[in-house]
């Protein structure tokens, strides 16, 4: 752990973890995921089901 990073910020990211790359590499795929939907016409615009 980087212990200067520990004093600057209240979360620290415990990078060697076994799991931490895949889960990485997951929240990449679906982030990329979400940015094809929101460019599609399947997204929905916020609050267009109260109109």
């Amino acid at each position: 752990m980087n212990n200067t990073a520990a004093r600057a910020f209240s979360l620290i990211l415990h990078t060697n973890h076994p799991e931490f790359l895949r889960r990485l590499e997951q929240c990449c795929n679906l982030n990329l995921r979400i940015a094809e939907i929101n460019k599609s016409d399947r997204s929905i615009q916020p609050f267009s089901f109260l109109c």
